[in-house]
């Protein structure tokens, strides 16, 4: 019975060294756990500030409809300067060869 009592005793100080560990270890835990909680409230607060930086990006910057609608006014303006060239350069040999006829005119009264 002694020897029973005694195992009883061996194992019970076991299981105080083993209580005594699981404690210390409940106790890392525990500051682990609080520095995580530090943590992922740093990040819900970086996170909201991304979402808000995205809302701004997509308020600010242009769709493809935007850009699809640059590119019709594009070639519109393109297309009105071509014909205002096209105009301009048929007063400017207009007036040109009219310059010339009366240069040619005042050189034959002259001359």
């Amino acid at each position: 019975m002694e020897s029973r009592i005694e195992r009883v005793e061996n194992q019970s100080s076991q299981m105080q060294q083993d209580l005594a560990t699981l404690k210390s270890d409940v106790s890392v835990l525990q500051r682990d756990v609080s520095e995580l909680k530090t943590d992922v409230s740093l990040l819900k607060k970086d996170v909201s500030q991304l979402q808000l930086d995205v809302g701004v990006i997509k308020s600010n910057y242009a769709t493809k409809g935007d850009v699809l609608g640059l590119d019709i006014k594009m070639e519109a303006m393109r297309t009105e300067l071509y014909k205002a060239i096209s105009t301009q350069t048929y007063w400017f040999i207009t007036a040109l060869f009219g310059l010339l006829a009366t240069g040619l005119g005042l050189a034959k009264i002259i001359f």
